[in-house]
């Protein structure tokens, strides 16, 4: 199965894909259905073939969590153009640096971001509104791509690797992800999780965050559940919701946990399966199995956002027990000896379908040549071949 948002249309047009949950504690949370979200993309797709976007061609977003921002994207992997979702949180200051690295076609924000593009001289850009109105002078409702176009070694996602970006550009590398990859993590991490088309995910990072974007937002529409994303993640919002859209999964980090249980989160989703970065101290993960809720841990780096997962959610209080890869992902331990074999300890090493290819600003690779990715994080392998960080 393929990351299609047509045939997603075709098979679940009525089942709601995305809930936009900004204007929960003032009005009704806005819905789109898949289908909705299919004439989204499709109105994009038509807008920026105008513009001359097509295979090879990059397109950066500057966005808070937008569902014009997940049309876009698949607007793109119909053209097999790439997407480059870049921070918000830049500053005019620090936004050439990633901008100038991906040398985008075209870029695209929403309108709170103008600041941001008056910043690119010399860029082509546009805003959600300019490709929306594009589209509706048009008025043609065509489709110009039929199927899926040939892609060649074009990537679908182009995700920058920043350090803090409040502080300087920060660029590091860029982590280009083809649409085969993106699929093969999809499957990954809902197979390891068990997403359905009956779950709710609530979206906590930025679209523009790794983990955000392939641990949480793609995974959840591959499987047909729904997403429930705030604009600017705030955890009064997603509390205010619970009671009509009850979050069945939920992955975050320290902040946004933190944030959300002391909104009396656990109160509004009651059966909520909590889905841990690998950062969460462990007395916050504890409170909120005392609230009753099961808690996972997960481990990723920017090449394959969830490398490692703690056990289902039925075995033990999910600390002790160590993690392990999810499905289709290999990993290693090395030590200066070489390969880890059996118990011991080392620097993690990974391979597999979902993994990514980190470019440094040199614009060279980082493998062994043999397709294995150092992560630069010691492990330790017990003898059960659970893995604990060290």
């Amino acid at each position: 199965m393929t990351l299609s948002l047509s045939a997603r249309a075709d098979h679940w047009g009525d089942r709601t894909a995305v809930v936009d949950v900004s204007a929960a504690r003032r009005s009704s949370p806005e819905r789109y259905s898949y289908a909705d979200l299919a004439s989204l993309a499709t109105g994009f797709e038509t807008t920026l073939a105008d513009r001359g976007v097509g295979p090879g061609d990059v397109m950066a977003v500057l966005s808070r969590n937008r569902v014009r921002t997940l049309a876009l994207l698949f607007a793109c992997r119909r053209l097999g153009a790439t997407v480059a979702p870049v921070s918000h949180r830049h500053t005019p200051a620090t936004v050439t640096g990633p901008i100038d690295r991906l040398e985008p076609t075209l870029v695209v924000a929403e309108e709170a971001q103008g600041d941001l593009l008056a910043a690119l001289e010399g860029e082509s850009t546009a805003t959600f509104d300019d490709l929306a109105d594009d589209a509706d002078a048009d008025g043609s409702g065509r489709s110009p791509s039929d199927g899926r176009p040939e892609r060649g070694e074009t990537p679908l996602l182009a995700l920058p690797v920043v350090s803090e970006p409040s502080e300087g550009s920060g660029l590091e590398a860029v982590v280009n992800f083809p649409a085969d990859a993106v699929e093969a993590t999809c499957r990954s991490v809902a197979t390891t999780w068990g997403i359905g088309r009956a779950d709710r995910l609530a979206l906590t990072l930025p679209l523009s965050a790794p983990d955000g974007l392939l641990r949480v937002a793609l995974p959840t529409l591959y499987s047909g559940g729904t997403l429930l994303l705030d604009r600017a993640f705030d955890p009064a919002d997603l509390v205010a919701v619970g009671g009509d859209e009850p979050v069945t999964v939920l992955a975050g980090r320290t902040a946004g946990l933190r944030g959300l249980l002391d909104e009396g989160f656990p109160d509004a989703a009651p059966g909520c399966e909590i889905i841990a970065d690998a950062g969460v101290p462990a007395a916050l993960r504890a409170e909120y199995r005392e609230h009753g809720l099961a808690v996972r841990r997960a481990y990723g780096t920017p090449v394959c956002p969830t490398i490692l997962s703690g056990p289902a959610p039925d075995r033990g209080d999910g600390d002790d027990e160590g993690l392990r890869p999810p499905f289709d992902c290999r990993v290693r331990l090395v030590a200066e000896g070489g390969v880890v074999e059996g118990a011991g300890e080392g620097t993690l090493e990974l391979a597999g379908p979902m993994v990514g290819e980190r470019r440094e600003t040199a614009d060279a690779g980082r493998t062994d040549g043999e397709g294995w990715h150092p992560t630069g994080d010691r492990f330790r392998r017990d003898a059960g071949r659970r893995y604990h960080p060290c």
